[in-house]
């Protein structure tokens, strides 16, 4: 590393590659998942609010239920039922919510409609931009154009917020909100502008009440840019209190909001839903610690980071190049980007961890951990420049090496959004256990294609063309075509194979249980939409249990549904034996 300075530089040259930007969003513009048997609650429950805020001008969304039925995740206060999560994307949801309204009755808006424009609108338009302001910051950190496109492809298509572009969570939005502070920050630290202050705390204010755990992100950014002003000597009493002013302003709007909203439904300006939650499953949760948030655990952290089944180590491999990235900054005269990017990661890392529901439901990955991604991205950014930029055999194959695991991710992540992403907590290894039998037997999920009349087959052709797409660009971004060498071909294919042996491992290990195999029979056979016009619709098998209807359903029966498959019995036996055959021969087992 003797010259490792002069490798991370300022100023690299380049445009923003708004085609490559344009195909990364395709997959989840073009898919839109939607399961009316799973009525999933965390998106509905925000739904309720903007439908409650638009139609009955009211924070409550008891006449909401009344007209669309429960949801369960609501909080009860004084009698009346309101959303218990952070409101900002209900917020934002409304305008959306009201075009659709436009000469509509409430009921004429499905929710599938109100949930599909939900998620370009305040997921995929803002990823596009957010991946954007990405590429800015790289441009800014003297990243090289070849690693800025792999940092793209993974934030694109390869990393675990991908999938909540396409479902109404708030955690890709406060992904995105996040990106857009930083990249407003860090410009208004370099000139010091008011206009960029004021952009920067508009977007930290709407980050906050969009994802309340976001702050530590805001905190952690507001030291980054006072920290550049503080190396480039420009800190004097006008700038500081131009920058604040700014910040502030623009901060105000969508805080008051939030506390307003706080104030109406909850008795109090800083008084969340959380400490209303009227499931007793949750609420036990949220009541110890910080809103559910304790000292990390061993199995926390373990899960979180290394379970096949939501470990983000497991589902992006390349950001296991963060603590390199953080310390190949501190070494090329960016000590304080290399600090930044370290103790933030590390501070959401135990935030998410700590958390009391750390499995999340039903989630690919760690969910809790999404909004914290623009700091890994960058940080594999910085790693990949740096080995590609190296002389040495090691380096070369390290740059190959972090290709490979980008792939890796791409490919998981991709054909997860074609199919479905959304994977139950008792599938261990889900990749393999539900997303390749799905995919393998043609089970691809609402689009704009079967909108248009196609099949789901052939609608399917966008979403898994653009994962292929996304792979080639990873292994030959940089090189250019027409000048190919025998050299740039065995760094690709050394990239593929990379990924291959990974999911050759991963599979090899892969146990089909009854448990795995009656969830995705049951998916499969009752939960998918579009439906086949052959298929016969069974119940949810939780409902069959004695004594259903005396008692709410807790959420961690519905999270065992496969259990009580396998406990009871399934009489569709075939449907069985050809599920665990698809299985099997996805894994590569006889």
């Amino acid at each position: 590393m003797t010259h490792a300075r002069a490798s991370i530089s300022p100023g690299a040259a380049g445009g923003t590659p708004w085609g490559l930007l344009v195909v990364l969003v395709l997959l989840p513009l073009w898919n839109h998942p939607y399961f009316e048997e799973l009525k999933s609650p965390n998106p509905l429950a925000r739904t309720y609010l903007t439908r409650a805020l638009y139609d009955h001008h009211t924070v409550a969304v008891d006449q909401v239920e009344r007209q669309f039925g429960d949801v369960m995740d609501r909080a009860r206060r004084g009698g009346h039922t309101y959303c218990d999560k952070a409101p900002g994307s209900s917020f934002l949801l409304v305008p959306v919510y009201a075009v659709l309204r436009f000469n509509h009755d409430a009921k004429d808006v499905s929710h599938q409609q109100l949930l599909m424009w939900g998620s370009i609108m305040l997921g995929v338009l803002p990823t596009f931009f957010a991946l954007a302001c990405l590429h800015a910051i790289l441009v800014m950190l003297g990243v090289a154009w070849n690693a800025r496109r792999v940092a793209l492809i993974a934030g694109g298509l390869g990393c675990v917020g991908v999938p909540f572009e396409l479902l109404f969570f708030g955690h890709q939005l406060a992904a995105c909100l996040v990106m857009f502070t930083l990249w407003a920050g860090l410009k208004a630290a370099e000139n010091g502008r008011f206009s960029w202050a004021l952009l920067a705390g508009f977007f930290a204010g709407w980050s906050v009440i969009v994802e309340y755990p976001a702050l530590i992100l805001i905190l952690m950014i507001a030291a980054w840019s006072v920290g550049v002003i503080i190396r480039d000597r420009a800190l004097t009493a006008e700038r500081l209190t131009t920058l604040i002013a700014g910040v502030v302003v623009g901060s105000l709007p969508p805080l008051l909001l939030g506390m307003a909203y706080h104030n109406a439904a909850f008795g109090g300006p800083l008084t969340t839903g959380y400490a209303f939650i009227e499931n007793s499953y949750f609420a036990a949760i949220h009541n110890k610690g910080l809103m559910g948030i304790q000292v990390p655990t061993l199995q926390g952290l373990g899960g979180t980071l290394f379970s096949s089944n939501r470990g983000l180590f497991y589902f992006e491999p390349w950001a296991l190049l963060w603590p390199a990235g953080c310390v190949l900054l501190m070494r090329t005269g960016r000590a304080l980007e290399g600090w930044i990017l370290a103790v933030t990661g590390l501070l959401y890392i135990c935030f998410a961890a700590g958390f009391g529901y750390w499995l999340g439901g039903w989630s690919l990955g760690p969910r809790h951990l999404v909004p914290a991604q623009p700091f890994f991205l960058i940080s594999m950014a910085v790693v990949l420049h740096y080995l590609e930029k190296g002389v040495t055999r090691w380096a070369q194959t390290g740059a190959v090496l972090a290709r490979g695991l980008v792939v890796w991710s791409v490919v998981v992540i991709g054909l997860a959004c074609a199919t479905h992403s959304g994977y139950p907590e008792e599938l261990i290894h889900p990749f393999f256990q539900m997303t390749l039998p799905l995919a393998w037997a043609g089970f691809f999920p609402h689009s704009l294609g079967t909108m248009m009349g196609w099949s789901r087959q052939v609608s399917s052709v966008v979403p898994l063309g653009a994962v292929v797409v996304a792979v080639l660009w990873t292994v030959f971004a940089g090189r250019r075509v027409p000048g190919l060498r025998a050299q740039d071909l065995f760094k690709a294919a050394g990239s593929l194979l990379t990924a291959a042996l990974i999911i050759l491992v991963m599979g090899g290990i892969v146990q089909h249980t009854a448990a795995s195999t009656h969830r995705l029979a049951w998916i499969m056979d009752t939960v998918w939409e579009p439906r086949m016009t052959t298929e016969n619709k069974r119940p949810d098998p939780v409902k069959q249990q004695p004594g259903f209807g005396s008692r709410p359903v807790r959420q961690d029966e519905r999270n065992h549904v496969g259990r009580h498959h396998a406990r009871t019995g399934d009489p569709a036996r075939a449907l069985e034996l050809f599920v665990q055959g698809v299985s099997d021969g996805a894994a590569g087992r006889k």
